[in-house]
């Protein structure tokens, strides 16, 4: 079930892919994804979806935009992390 969408610009941050293939080292990518969290909680006027309930994404067999529309934004991004 969708959400409906905040009236204000809104994202959700998914949890990062690591693609060395060690889930030992996901806490490299969920660093990096905090950290973009932390500098977009700066722009005023933007609604962020908190981590820990983004998190439930992880590996879970939904797409990103449909993960988006259940958290009710606009916009989500998503990506991967190599070393």
């Amino acid at each position: 079930e969708s959400l409906p969408l905040p009236s204000r610009p809104s994202i959700a941050i998914m949890p990062f892919a690591y693609l060395c293939g060690d889930p030992a080292q996901d806490y490299l990518a969920d660093g990096l994804r905090l950290d973009i969290q932390a500098a977009l909680v700066k722009a005023s006027g933007l609604f962020l979806i908190a981590p820990n309930t983004v998190v439930r994404y992880r590996n879970a067999e939904i797409s990103a935009e449909d993960a988006g529309r259940q958290m009710g934004v606009r916009y989500v991004l998503e990506g991967a992390v190599r070393r």
